[in-house]
């Protein structure tokens, strides 16, 4: 399983880099016995939308991916703290969520498309 990171969700999701802290968590929380799948609209045929929770130094994190499923490909959308109206609510009925995700997954598509994507290193240097 990879994950992966678009160049604009990175910047609006952290602000430009992907921070130590920010990989940390992600290196413990992306699982797969700790992923769930959730509800989402407008996914790409044959994937799903998982979300994860975590906890950070600066509190709990929700963090929202898609999943290719021919590839075992992960996708970060959301790396949101408890307490902000998307990560309080990770539903399809939450309709800032709701309208964030359709964003996002146009962000996702554009910047595949244009080749802005990188690899989020799931495994510390050195680690197999």
């Amino acid at each position: 399983m990879r994950c992966f990171i678009a160049t604009s969700i990175r910047k609006r999701e952290f602000g430009g880099e992907l921070p130590a802290e920010a990989l940390d968590v992600l290196r413990r929380a992306l699982r797969p016995a700790l992923l769930l799948a959730i509800k989402g609209e407008g996914l790409p045929v044959k994937s799903r939308l998982l979300k994860a929770y975590a906890t950070s130094r600066s509190g709990p994190r929700r963090i929202v991916l898609l999943l290719l499923v021919e590839h075992d490909d992960l996708f970060l959308l959301f790396y949101r703290p408890k307490g902000d109206k998307i990560g309080d609510n990770i539903s399809i009925n939450n309709p800032a969520f709701k309208s964030a995700l359709a964003r996002y997954l146009a962000l996702l598509r554009s910047d595949i498309a244009s080749h802005a994507i990188e690899e989020i290193p799931l495994h510390p240097p050195g680690a197999s």
